[in-house]
């Protein structure tokens, strides 16, 4: 029994170092780049996220792993063009009945950006979305309000497709089933063609 602490105490300590050198590892690489991304989701928590992006003609891209605490988190970026990225947590993913992940637009945290440009992300993490701005760069800045204004129907969206994730699991009947997903459709299509619109009257 003794050996056995012993063995866990010491796969403890290596895991903790280990995680110690990952953090600063991270810390030093995420302030390399020309492009800054800082600021606050509140309710989001002290955790690891994942940042992934890129240019928009896919000439460059990165992929790093960010230490949030209390919500609040600072990153460096380099961009050669426009481009943008996303930052997922754990904690921004729903739970499929079957226990796999699910991520819903009600919960993505996307941002667009220029190279040398700064931006600062600030939100709200509720139970089903994110309500946040982005200042800094012009398209964050027009998509985030659209987002922000319409987040009911993506909010809406999210709960139709975790009751007919339910629904399937269960092997409930195909009538409501269906009814469902056509109300899921409707959602969609109307959170789709809004963000349309929005475009054609603000072509810049």
């Amino acid at each position: 029994m003794r050996k056995i602490k012993k063995i866990l105490k010491v796969f403890l300590y290596i895991i903790t170092v280990f995680t110690i050198l990952v953090v600063i590892t991270s810390s030093i690489y995420n302030r390399i780049g020309n492009c800054k991304i800082e600021g606050e989701i509140k309710g989001l928590g002290t955790r690891l996220a994942l940042v992934s992006g890129g240019t928009n003609s896919s000439s460059n891209s990165f992929l790093k792993v960010i230490l949030i605490i209390n919500g609040k988190f600072s990153f460096n970026a380099k961009l050669n063009e426009p481009g943008g990225g996303r930052i997922i947590t754990w904690n921004m993913l729903f739970k499929r009945t079957s226990g796999k992940p699910l991520g819903t637009r009600s919960k993505m945290l996307d941002f667009s950006l220029n190279p040398n440009e700064k931006i600062s992300i600030n939100g709200t993490m509720n139970k089903y979305s994110i309500s946040y701005l982005i200042s800094g760069n012009k398209i964050s800045e027009q998509s985030s309000k659209f987002t922000k204004e319409n987040i009911d129907i993506l909010v809406r969206e999210t709960q139709l497709e975790l009751i007919i994730d339910s629904l399937e699991f269960s092997g409930a009947n195909e009538n409501l089933i269906d009814s469902i997903k056509r109300e899921f459709g409707k959602t969609r299509s109307a959170y789709n063609n809004q963000k349309l619109e929005y475009a054609i009257k603000n072509p810049s």
